[in-house]
């Protein structure tokens, strides 16, 4: 097996330092996020929060007419913290919260213990720092609970490519695999890139430690070799087609995703916006990683390779989709810091005959003055002390607050005979009911794909076009349509000929004084 690279004078592992580093990187993010997590629900959330109450209420876990049935774990466990009472929002969102903590505690414990408290730590500040971070630990959601499943199932794949076979570590690797695949499944069907990524990562790493006895093997016997390469090649092609593998990646591309779909290098860009300083500086930090801890570099430039090119593929984009495999990019941008933080305060040493430890030191004062004028720890600066305006890396902020509303129309929406919204269960948080949802998206969704159809998460029917909005209108009684702002006119949710049909039937009611960002037209 190939060793790991002898390493310049640097930061030891102490295991007690390793430990310290750890449990304070459990404050990271509650330092960064309790800014924001107070803050108008999005429509995700509550899918869990409206179900969850039904959970405690029914023992089902019900929305209006219909069920929730998507990650009914997390649902469940929603509804379990929920029933220790206090606020219904903020009691929901501490378990991502929680998990996301949880989660940088591992990443910083496991790259503390393989190449130092230096790189552990370095690894905690980048996954901290990402937008997708914030985001995800403020949310009703289990995308901080998945990731941390899926990082705990890589790094036991990682981690048994160098324990010594027997039939108990057998046992142990496959009965807690199975677990962590099963838990990852009921969390998000995402867990099949993850095993993929996971898998093609083992198998290089393997390749990797017994590349010299391949070399030789391949030099005693090209043909076999050549021969081999293209069977599995071809095998490899016949499953590709015969599963029909493109068809399942691009998938039914939902109307919000449209544009993006057949952008390849999406990921890639969102990376640059979201991390401007941190994603550029992201190759070198690989060659300082390979240099330092080949075989992690190895496993972990891998995954994340794999995961950023199926995702690229797949036809629904969205950075969430791509968090799973994003605390790969934070070790080795940990690593590859380490090691230039050992090179240059070596040879700083050398040269000015100073001691290691004050060249480190002078490195880090250099480097945080860098960091202190890049966007991502300004983001973060302006999230500690609550003051600034968002990016809109960060969306939770520019989130319509339809409770701003209530006192507005609240008593109207409960009068009229029919209440359309954007949103059925913003309308159902906000007011207490909703009858037809406005959204062409969500109309693919449904039960029929069409018109009319009914959405199987709230058994209630679902418009977009504006012959829809006319029998709507047409219909007896009052019919009061509650619209988000960022919604109107767009071909994904209320498109221009519905909204014009609003505007020429019906009477608008401002709301602008609510800053709820919201319009309604009274039929």
């Amino acid at each position: 097996m190939i060793q790991e690279s002898k390493k310049l004078p640097e930061f030891g592992n102490n295991k007690w330092l390793v430990v310290f580093t750890a449990v304070c990187s459990l404050g990271l993010l509650p330092l960064l996020t309790y800014a924001i997590l107070i803050h108008p629900p999005e429509y995700d959330e509550l899918l869990h929060i409206l179900s969850a109450r039904s959970l405690s209420t029914t023992g089902a876990p019900a929305i209006a007419d219909g069920l929730y049935t998507r990650a009914q774990l997390y649902t469940h466990l929603i509804a379990w913290v929920q029933s220790f009472g206090g606020d219904e929002l903020l009691m929901a969102r501490l378990p991502a919260l929680g998990f996301g903590m949880l989660l940088t505690s591992v990443l910083t414990a496991w790259v503390g213990v393989r190449a130092g408290w230096i790189a552990g730590i370095a690894t905690a500040i980048v996954f901290v720092i990402s937008p997708e971070t914030l985001h995800a630990s403020v949310l009703v959601r289990f995308y901080t609970f998945h990731t941390l499943v899926m990082a705990l199932l890589l790094i036991l794949w990682f981690e048994a490519t160098s324990w010594s076979r027997s039939l108990s570590t057998a046992c142990f690797l496959l009965i807690s695999s199975a677990f962590l695949i099963w838990l990852g499944l009921q969390l998000h069907e995402l867990t099949q890139i993850t095993l993929l990524a996971g898998f093609s990562a083992v198998l290089v790493l393997l390749a990797f430690d017994n590349w010299q006895r391949l070399v030789v093997d391949l030099r005693a016997r090209p043909l076999i070799w050549i021969l081999s390469f293209g069977v599995v090649a071809a095998l490899m092609l016949f499953l590709f087609r015969w599963l029909d593998v493109m068809s399942l990646l691009r998938g039914t591309i939902p109307l919000w995703s449209a544009t993006k779909a057949n952008n390849y290098a999406y990921y890639v860009s969102a990376l640059s916006v979201q991390l401007p300083f941190i994603w550029p500086l992201f190759p070198l930090m690989v060659v300082l990683a390979f240099i330092a801890r080949p075989r992690i570099a190895v496993f972990c430039l891998t995954t994340f390779t794999v995961a950023l090119i199926v995702n690229s593929i797949a036809g629904q984009k969205a950075t969430r989709y791509f968090y799973h495999a994003f605390p790969m990019l934070c070790v080795l941008w940990g690593l590859g810091f380490q090691k230039l933080l050992a090179v240059v305060s070596y040879e700083y040493s050398r040269r000015r005959g100073t001691s290691f430890n004050f060249s480190a030191l002078l490195f880090l004062c250099l480097f945080s003055l860098c960091l202190v004028n890049a966007h991502e720890v300004k983001r973060g600066l302006k999230l500690v002390v609550n003051k600034g305006q968002m990016d809109e890396t960060l969306p939770v902020r520019r989130e319509p607050d339809w409770t701003l509303a209530v006192d507005k129309i609240g008593d109207l929406a409960t009068a009229v005979d029919t209440l359309v919204v954007t949103s059925g269960v913003k309308g159902i948080y906000a007011f207490g009911r909703y009858d037809y949802e406005m959204s062409t998206t969500v109309v693919q969704e449904t039960d029929t794909g069409e018109e009319f159809g009914l959405d199987p998460r709230t058994g209630r029917q679902v418009i977009g076009e504006a012959d829809s909005v006319q029998a709507v209108i047409d219909a007896d009684g009052q019919a009061l349509f509650v619209l988000e702002d960022r919604m109107i006119d767009q071909p994904y949710s209320s498109p221009r000929e519905s909204i014009a049909v609003l505007k020429q039937k019906c009477s608008p009611i401002d709301l602008t004084l609510t800053e709820s960002q919201l319009s309604a037209w009274l039929c």
